[in-house]
């Protein structure tokens, strides 16, 4: 369910109270291509940052290890980016990329493993009556549509 939608790549709009999450991801206004195999993607952790500076390119902002200054190197879309997790590709996903000028995006890479025991725990199936061969599923989620999502692609599973 992680793998088929892609929950481990997580896109964040940065705000003055709280981060809003773009889900699912073809609604993140930049798409990321891995260079390296699914396996090393998958049992990674890794968190950057993107600040668009001009349509062509962008501040990409890491934090090498916790309590560390932060990185910031300027890049253009469709470059290589070297990283822990190996080379990155970043491109605009959507028409006019300058109406995010001076926004940050936020990007978490979580291990599918570690978020696949996360959901786990979040999920409740219960009976629907006693000696019933129906279950409930729910999940409780910070996103509606999340939720509705990974219990749908359960339940197909």
């Amino acid at each position: 369910v992680v793998e088929n939608l892609d929950l481990n790549i997580q896109f964040f709009a940065k705000g003055r109270l709280h981060d809003s999450q773009y889900f699912p991801n073809e609604k993140a206004p930049f798409k990321i291509n891995f260079i390296e195999s699914d396996s090393i993607i998958n049992n990674s952790n890794y968190n950057f940052s993107l600040l668009v500076t001009s349509e062509t390119t962008f501040n990409f902002i890491e934090v090498p290890t916790p309590g560390a200054e932060e990185i910031i190197v300027n890049k253009k879309f469709g470059e290589n980016i070297n990283t822990v997790i190996g080379d990155i590709v970043i491109t605009p996903n959507i028409d006019n990329v300058l109406k995010l000028k001076e926004k940050i995006i936020l990007i978490n890479i979580v291990s599918v493993i570690k978020l696949a025991e996360y959901y786990k725990k979040k999920i409740l199936v219960s009976p629907a009556a006693d000696f019933s061969k129906v279950l409930h599923l729910s999940l409780d989620d910070s996103s509606i549509s999340r939720g509705i999502a990974i219990i749908n692609t359960l339940v197909e599973e």
